[in-house]
């Protein structure tokens, strides 16, 4: 036809098969992103009875979509597509709105959604979101727990300056210290990657403490290691001559060491060749 993209979305129109439907405006949305018969398919697809189509449909929209996408994330569609639409609303969900889908996620046992959530509510950056965060973290299974510490990490990061915390990250903070007496590894793991993110030096003694009775968790130890450099990089800079993380008397300051490993030195003595 001369006007394939236009035949394209007449037939998307009117087949009857779901799937061959969402493969018509998949083609239209990839081969013909600018035609006008591909933006009049998704608007119409907006009401099609099918979620995974008006979910395509929504995403594919962008901004004109977000209204599409909003009752899918809070209505009752099937955990994956309510899953998917609060992933593309991304930090267009609103903040309140994500934290009551949270915990109703949680309570109907839909677990992708409610993971969903916990990432919507790490990228709102409001103390509510943090509350929320910190319950999960305290109360949820594992998996989920460990999320909602990467969620903490992003959450208390913000308004963060050299010197100032803001009141969500001293929050955070306590709720991921918490965290790393968890019975999960993965869970203390992700604790411990996000105070290297939020943490102040009052972190580095439970830090510090995080490994002492598990000399076999390689990864925890790792992990804590890099969350202390990563908190004395922000104190100090971890330049030679400033403040640095004292290595004994955690949470102290002491000056920060020249690093010499790698380095060539004179000896002191003299050595004689031998004759």
């Amino acid at each position: 036809p001369e006007d394939l993209a236009a035949r394209i979305a007449g037939n998307a129109s009117r087949e009857p098969i779901d799937t061959v439907r969402l493969a018509d405006l998949k083609t239209l949305a990839s081969e013909f992103p600018t035609h006008p018969a591909t933006r009049a398919a998704l608007v119409a697809a907006l009401g099609d009875q099918d979620a995974d189509i008006c979910l395509f449909a929504a995403t594919a929209l962008g901004s004109e979509g977000r209204g599409k996408l909003l009752e899918l994330a809070t209505g009752e569609a099937a955990d994956r597509v309510a899953a998917a639409a609060v992933a593309a609303l991304g930090d267009h969900l609103p903040a309140e709105t994500a934290i009551e889908r949270l915990r109703r996620a949680r309570s109907n046992h839909q677990p992708a959604t409610a993971l969903a959530c916990v990432a919507a509510a790490g990228l709102a950056r409001t103390p509510d979101g943090v509350a929320a965060l910190a319950e999960v973290l305290e109360s949820a299974s594992a998996d989920l727990a460990a999320a909602a510490a990467g969620a903490l990490g992003a959450a208390g990061s913000f308004g963060q300056t050299p010197g100032k915390v803001a009141g969500q990250s001293g929050a955070a903070e306590a709720a991921l210290v918490a965290a790393l007496a968890h019975d999960a590894s993965e869970v203390r793991i992700a604790a411990a990657e996000s105070l290297g993110r939020v943490g102040t030096p009052l972190a580095v003694a439970p830090l510090r403490e995080a490994t002492s009775g598990r000399t076999l968790d390689g990864a925890l130890r790792r992990a804590t290691r890099q969350a202390i450099a990563e908190i004395q990089g922000r104190v100090s800079g971890a330049s030679p001559g400033q403040l640095s993380l004292a290595a004994d008397g955690a949470g102290q300051l002491t000056l920060a060491e020249e690093d010499r490993r790698g380095q060539l030195a004179l000896s002191s003595s003299t050595v004689r060749p031998s004759e």
